[in-house]
């Protein structure tokens, strides 16, 4: 949701003053990698690389994100920071090759 705060004053003969919240629905915000590179949001990542895959690879679509490669003791991380006006849903598909007991996928 956006909010909108509007304010309406009058000042000729009566004194007139009122304040009203708007807020509406501007629209799903969607990231599907489908610019075929990472030019849609500011993405930042740590120094090891991602890079985007085709569509065998990809959920739907035909683009996806993955991530090179990484021994042990690496991570690989990328991070977006998006301001919201209100409280929503997000969701995401996601797919992990990883050591058992040893990696791990962390959202936050």
């Amino acid at each position: 949701m956006q909010s909108f705060l509007l304010t309406f004053l009058q000042f000729r003969h009566l004194p007139f003053f009122t304040t009203k919240m708007i807020q509406e629905a501007v629209g799903l915000i969607l990231e599907d990698f489908e610019t075929g590179d990472f030019s849609q949001f500011d993405w930042q990542f740590n120094s090891n690389p991602w890079y985007i895959v085709g569509a065998a690879e990809a959920y739907e679509g035909e683009y996806a994100a993955r991530s090179k490669d990484i021994g042990s003791s690496q991570a690989s991380s990328m991070e977006l920071e998006y301001n919201v006006a209100g409280g929503g849903e997000l969701s995401f598909y996601y797919k992990v090759s990883s050591e058992g007991g040893y990696d791990y996928l962390k959202f936050y």
